[in-house]
Parts: C-alpha cells; sequence; structure tokens
C-alpha cells in the first residue's frame, strides 16, 4: 500500500512538472485580462497574420472571466471577429490565472463558422477547482488561437 502510495506521488509529480513546462507561455501579467467578472482585454499579437496564417490572436477577446461559486471551477467568454476575407473557425485556449500570475487551469473553446467581418462568441469551463485563486479573483489570457479553414 505504501509503496502504491509513493508511486502515485512520483507520478503526479512528473505530471505536474511536464504541465507547467507545457503550459505554452509561463506567467501572465494579471492586468492582462482584466478583474474576475470585468471585461476581459483584447489578445496581444506582435504581428498582423496573413488571409492564410493559421494565428487568429489578434480577432480574439476575453470578455468575461470569473469562478462559478458552486464549483471554484474557472468559467471564460471568448468573442471572435473575423478580420479575414474568408469565413474560419478558431480553436482558442484560455488560461486562468491567479493575482500573481500563477496559472491555474486552462480550457478551450471552438467558435465555429466566423463570416468574414462578422463576430461570433463562445464560453469555455475549467476543469480543475480554483479554490486557490486568492479571493475568489480569477484573471483570463489567451494562450492560443488557432485559425482552421472551412
Amino acid at each position: 500500500m505504501r509503496r502504491t502510495a509513493t508511486a502515485l506521488l512520483a507520478v503526479l509529480s512528473a505530471l505536474s512538472v511536464l504541465t507547467a513546462c507545457g503550459s505554452g507561455g509561463g506567467g501572465a501579467s494579471p492586468g492582462a485580462s482584466g478583474p474576475a467578472g470585468g471585461k476581459g482585454g483584447t489578445a496581444s499579437a506582435s504581428a498582423s497574420p496573413t488571409e492564410d496564417s493559421r494565428d487568429g490572436t489578434k480577432d480574439v477577446t476575453v470578455t468575461s472571466c470569473s469562478l462559478l461559486p458552486q464549483l471554484f471551477s474557472g468559467v471564460t467568454t471568448v468573442s471572435v471577429t473575423n478580420s479575414g476575407t474568408r469565413s474560419w473557425s478558431y480553436w482558442v485556449t484560455v488560461g486562468f490565472y491567479d493575482e500573481v500570475g500563477n496559472e491555474l487551469d486552462e480550457t478551450s473553446a471552438d467558435v465555429r463558422y466566423v463570416a468574414p467581418g462578422s463576430t461570433r462568441e463562445n464560453t469555455g469551463h475549467g476543469s480543475k477547482p480554483l479554490n486557490t485563486a486568492r479571493n475568489g479573483k480569477v484573471f483570463c489570457r489567451i494562450v492560443s488561437a488557432e485559425r482552421v479553414r472551412q
């Protein structure tokens, strides 16, 4: 029994390290997405994507970020405005962060069939209880946004 518990602890520790290394962006500045329950910030992109680019971060905004009181899990809504000239679907990954920028969880939201110039929204729910969030506040940041052809 003791060996099983020790082995399980070792596996969980290894997974924790792998998850932290693969989170894709390190810490986040809490001010980048606004306070919990408030309006989020726009994802920053260093360059405007070309029409065929799969990078959709410039088209995506976090519009809400909060904790579900019953479950203490994160919930976020993303808004996508297609700046291209053809329809795209978007696969968006959003990270939930505490006040000091530690990533607590991630979620994904797919926003399908966004016509050129139009806007669509979708909601993503975290899978972990975020009871480590100080004062019940959580912040969201777009980790990635991939455009997928129709």
